[in-house]
């Protein structure tokens, strides 16, 4: 004679199976939330505050716009002042 429940417990240990499988693939990867980290947060770098010339600035960015290197403002910035550390006399 056939168990009446033998239905609903083969149904409870598939979704049981189930629950198991996506438990691991969360805990395997970690859901991230917001934005990545940037600069900002990274103790290296330092916000700084510098004055320059409208039409500098606007040029600037054109240039970066049309650069497919995609650089950023703030590396070009480090670049510059890098090579003026680099070229200064002591």
């Amino acid at each position: 004679m056939k168990n009446r429940f033998a239905g609903i417990n083969a149904a409870k240990k598939i979704q049981e199976t189930k629950s198991d499988i996506a438990s691991e693939s969360i805990t395997e990867t970690p859901l991230k939330r917001g934005r990545p980290s940037g600069k900002r947060t990274n103790d290296k770098y330092q916000q700084v505050t510098a004055y320059i010339e409208k039409d500098t600035y606007k040029k600037v960015k054109i240039k970066l716009l049309e650069n497919p290197t995609k650089l950023e403002f703030s590396e070009i910035v480090q670049n510059l002042l890098h090579d003026w550390i680099s070229n200064a006399k002591s």
